[in-house]
């Protein structure tokens, strides 16, 4: 797949050459995004970002949008960081509302792992596209609720024009803030269970009732 995919990208690359060997190649992409600014809670829906990208010269481009990994160890594990402290909370960067791929940077990103698009002929061109972001409750929930504060991290924005991957046109450094208030949920679970936000009772059933006899349940 991924053999393929560099195949279709050295045609498109000679196509591009082809068409604008008269003019500058280059297409001067500008990218128009905004610093994040969230307040955490578990029932927190996936974020609409808004992006714009501008072709600010004249000639046919064909371009790509990546996204850094940010502070994270790979595109699998973005996480923000807490203020004075080494905690931190996991987030993650979509290309679709269905969360089905992760958006990456060249030379990660496949087909439907970056922003894939043209631009026709014309100078000072704009189009607008949407990304997604998801903070998991499930994982700021297990094993321990996620500590109260301010969470922040940095990732970037590159727009490659002409599928030259070498140098992007332009980069723009998004911050992602998330505020998590102080939060108290308490949770019934059996014997050594994790927290569950959603188990807040636990029967107890003790049959034939026989003195001494004895039932337990975790609090957390």
């Amino acid at each position: 797949m991924r053999m393929a995919f560099a195949t279709l990208l050295a045609s498109l690359t000679l196509g591009i050459t082809g068409l604008v060997a008269h003019a500058d190649p280059a297409c001067d992409l500008k990218i128009e995004a905004s610093d994040i600014s969230l307040t955490w809670s578990p029932t927190l829906a996936t974020q609409s970002i808004p992006l714009t990208i501008t072709k600010k010269k004249n000639p046919i481009c064909i371009f790509m949008v990546g996204f850094t990994r940010g502070g994270g160890t790979d595109y699998n594990n973005r996480r923000m960081t807490r203020n004075s402290g080494t905690n931190t909370l996991r987030y993650q960067l979509y290309r679709e509302l269905s969360l089905s791929n992760i958006l990456q940077d060249w030379p990660s990103a496949g087909p439907n792992e970056a922003i894939w698009d043209s631009f026709p002929m014309g100078k000072d061109l704009t189009q607008s596209y949407t990304y997604y972001l998801s903070i998991p409750s499930n994982l700021a929930l297990s094993p321990t609720i996620v500590k109260s504060g301010t969470y922040r991290d940095t990732f970037s924005i590159k727009a490659y024009g002409d599928l030259v991957f070498t140098s992007p046109d332009d980069t723009q450094n998004i911050t992602i803030e998330t505020y998590v208030p102080p939060i108290i949920d308490i949770s019934l679970v059996g014997t050594g269970l994790p927290f569950s936000e959603s188990d807040t009772s636990e029967p107890v059933n003790f049959g034939t009732l026989v003195t001494g006899d004895q039932r337990s349940f975790d609090l957390r």
